[in-house]
């Protein structure tokens, strides 16, 4: 009898213990599964465009221009024109003076005015958020602000966006530990609080296994988070109760299983994502980090519109580290996993056409 009873407590014991561990799933809201896209297109290679982007890390682009970012050289920033990829000119020096920055800023936000092209980001070093005028930086050769503002005083800011002139949203880490998301107004701090278990969960090993790429879409105040190494995207509002957590494949990753693999058994899931009026673009990758690093990766650009619909899936017989879209017509990728930095360009206008 003594021996059923050891058995019994022993089944609640491992019963519960799954349990717990089966409910370790970072959820925003209602989950939907995608198992396809309604369109899937495979883009073979093609030769890249003639640029010299030794030391390129990342690119990203504002309307007509493209600016890449750089780790090699004396800028951080290396601007062309998309039109005939003429060279503009490189700004952000590095370094501790004035207009001179000691790591790669974050956070980019573009637009165009009826005047400029702007661009937002954030210098962690500095605990400060910039607002740059492209146009008359290019046009004077040197950096022109339009706006700043310091935040010396709140701590563990590791991203912050400027959603209006007295509205920002800020993400900070939780000792390490977790990331926690909220609006700030006039002084005051106000966390999201419909966004599920984002902003409580908490991992015991890597803080990186709950790090995600972000984008947000400024007009429909919505903010679309693919997660670096779950195979999952968050989609949120900014401004309404409105969540929705978006799953690739039958099941949520176990946060608890994925916290706690060794280094070499780690996967790769999303490597960026970036906001369209329409739809938003997430590179995904499907791959452990060690043949990710080695090359032997085929990456997806997945198409989803801002209710969380899959629209479109572009796949890549390559490594890619980056990408945008340009003019609902060209998609560029671009990779630095080989022994040079390339960017490449596909027309897609007939395929996008048919999404938007």
């Amino acid at each position: 009898m003594k021996c059923i009873g050891l058995i019994f407590v022993s089944f609640l014991f491992i019963a519960g213990c799954t349990s717990f561990r089966d409910e370790q799933k970072l959820q925003c809201g209602e989950v939907t599964y995608v198992k396809g896209f309604p369109l899937e297109v495979e883009l073979q290679k093609n030769t890249p465009l003639p640029l010299d982007l030794a030391g390129c890390v990342d690119v990203f682009a504002v309307d007509s221009l493209m600016i890449f970012k750089m780790m090699d050289g004396e800028y951080f920033w290396k601007i062309f024109s998309l039109n005939g990829n003429r060279f503009l000119g490189c700004f952000l020096a590095k370094g501790h003076g004035h207009d001179e920055f000691e790591s790669l800023p974050s956070s980019e936000l573009v637009m165009r005015t009826d005047t400029a092209l702007l661009c937002d980001f954030w210098s962690s070093s500095r605990r400060v958020w910039y607002r740059c005028n492209l146009t008359r930086t290019i046009q004077n050769q040197y950096l022109v602000w339009e706006k700043q503002q310091r935040f010396e005083k709140i701590d563990n800011i590791l991203y912050t966006f400027c959603l209006s002139d007295t509205l920002f949203y800020f993400i900070k880490n939780r000792d390490y530990t977790g990331f926690i998301r909220s609006l700030y107004a006039n002084g005051t701090f106000h966390d999201l609080i419909h966004v599920g278990n984002l902003n409580d969960f908490v991992v015991n090993k890597d803080i990186n296994t709950l790090s995600a790429v972000r984008c947000l879409n400024r007009k429909r105040m919505m903010m679309a988070e693919g997660m670096l190494r779950l195979n999952q995207i968050n989609l949120y509002s900014l401004v309404a109760d409105s969540s929705k957590t978006i799953c690739i494949g039958d099941e949520l990753s176990n946060v608890y299983e994925v916290d706690h693999l060794p280094k070499k058994m780690r996967h790769k899931y999303y490597g960026n994502i970036l906001s369209y009026d329409n739809y938003f673009v997430a590179l995904y990758h499907d791959v452990s980090v060690m043949d990710y690093w080695m090359g032997k990766d085929y990456a997806e650009l997945q198409f989803f519109d801002w209710s969380g619909q899959p629209l479109l899936l572009l796949k890549f017989p390559f490594a890619v580290t980056s990408f945008f879209v340009s003019q609902n017509r060209y998609v560029y990728v671009f990779s630095n996993i080989g022994e040079e930095e390339v960017i490449y360009k596909y027309d897609c206008g007939e395929i996008l056409r048919s999404i938007t």
